[in-house]
């Protein structure tokens, strides 16, 4: 079954800095706001993907997010994550509890550390549906666990580490509900019985994803194999860790004053802020740089001072003559570079002219590889065309964002940069399109969504 997918109504991968308290909604059909409470945090001690996980100390933390009618579960529906215990429950324990009020929504909760219980609302919100538990082997610290709440027509299920522990047949009505998603506590007029440990990959669908016993994923929720980058830029204002929250996890190094900036973004909470100065973003070679066959690189660009010389947007590989390139030669200007396949020359250097740029203003860019024929497109209309085209541009550089390559380093951006996606094995657009109006999700068309990153949206 699909990890990001139209049936997600909210994916948390809990990765992040140290301590933070932002916790993205990767879908970008909702993009939900997720708010922290207590000390609830990141930990990048503990994860059972990615780079970090929820962690709650059990006296009053939990994360939230407000009532909104995807959770009004009224057809089939999943709701999924990974526990660890720091303090393995004696007493009632939620893991989640969907709608804030007495008697309201669903929930899954332990009672002590044989048995795992679950909650679902009457129609009325006076009482429970289904109110049922299960027994399950001594939970212990030091463990990840996979629960699951499953409804699948009449039938409600929840399976522990992908066995099934609990079923009713009771799950006919739409349970009430009345206030906000809470993860890490449940309700007893006030918000109580807090978890003591960490919640991982969580997610809600509203698509019964099991309906027999399963092995649970081995790694984290993504769609595809064609995107290998992608960023949204977001997190904390001038935050310097940009976090990969697709499979592969490539590492992303900030260089002088290169951050997230929450004052600017196309999409969700923040954008990459850099200062035109020697700002920019470093990836390692790989071999997602390998641009053989079909590709995309696009993202959105904001102007902090309009160029009036050479800047780059990015460069796929960070050596003369090497990799592919936008660029700008000043505000009316735009530029696409594609290396030979010795490294020793530009197959094409090409120019074409825009509509004047000017600050105040985000721009879309995509540069497309489909068979022998390369376009740049600019605000969603091909620029450049190039014909012929059937070598592999030579690569044996960093990827870097914000930044060209003369020498050393150079032709530094200053502005924004948000929403930034490569994807390797497939053309994205191949005539003109509409800009996107959402930030972009990890699907099926994209060579491998190795990069989700952290600015934008």
């Amino acid at each position: 079954m699909a990890g990001l997918d139209e049936y997600t109504k909210l994916l948390l991968h809990l990765d992040g800095a140290d301590a933070s308290k932002v916790f993205p909604d990767e879908t970008s059909s909702s993009g939900k706001v997720v708010t922290a409470t207590g000390t609830a945090q990141l930990d990048t001690a503990q994860k059972q993907f990615g780079t970090a996980s929820l962690l709650l100390d059990g006296n009053s933390d939990y994360a939230s997010t407000p009532r909104c009618s995807d959770f009004n579960f009224s057809g089939n529906f999943t709701i999924e994550g990974w526990v660890r215990w720091n303090s393995v429950p004696t007493d009632f324990t939620h893991a989640f509890y969907s709608s804030l009020g007495n008697t309201k929504g669903v929930s899954i909760l332990w009672d002590d550390s044989t048995t795992i219980r679950l909650l679902y609302a009457n129609a009325a919100g006076d009482g429970w549906q289904i109110n049922a538990t299960g027994t399950i082997t001594t939970m212990t610290t030091g463990a990840w666990y996979h629960f699951a709440l499953v409804r699948n027509g009449n039938v409600a299920k929840v399976y522990w580490n992908g066995t099934e522990v609990i079923s009713s047949t009771s799950a006919s009505v739409t349970p009430a509900e009345l206030g906000a998603f809470i993860i890490g506590g449940g309700y007893q007029d006030p918000i109580d019985r807090f978890l003591n440990g960490w919640i991982d990959e969580f997610r809600v669908s509203n698509i019964a994803r099991y309906t027999a016993n399963f092995t649970p994923s081995a790694s984290a929720f993504s769609d595809d194999d064609n995107t290998v980058m992608l960023l949204h830029f977001d997190g904390d204002d001038a935050a310097t860790t940009f976090i990969d929250s697709a499979t592969s996890g490539k590492s992303v190094t900030p260089v002088a004053d290169a951050q997230v900036d929450t004052a600017q973004y196309k999409f969700a909470s923040g954008s990459l802020l850099l200062d035109g100065t020697g700002d920019y973003l470093s990836i390692p070679d790989d071999a997602d740089w390998v641009f053989s066959g079909d590709f995309t690189i696009d993202g959105w660009v904001r102007w902090g001072a309009v160029p009036t010389t050479y800047t780059h947007l990015f460069s796929s590989s960070l050596k003369d003559t090497n990799g592919v390139s936008i660029l700008f030669d000043d505000s009316t200007t735009i530029r696409a570079l594609f290396g030979n396949a010795a490294g020793d020359g530009w197959q094409f250097n090409v120019t074409a002219a825009i509509t004047e740029m000017t600050t105040g203003a985000w721009y879309h860019f995509a540069y497309v590889r489909s068979g022998t024929t390369v376009k740049v497109y600019w605000q969603g209309t091909a620029v450049i065309t190039q014909t012929g085209i059937s070598n592999t541009p030579a690569h044996t550089g960093i990827f870097a964002i914000g930044a060209g390559y003369d020498t050393t380093p150079s032709r530094f951006l200053n502005g924004w940069i948000d929403e930034f996606r490569v994807s390797n094995g497939i053309a994205r657009w191949t005539d003109n399109f509409t800009s996107p109006t959402e930030p972009y999700s990890i699907d099926s068309a994209v060579i491998s969504t190795r990069l989700l990153m952290g600015v934008g949206g």
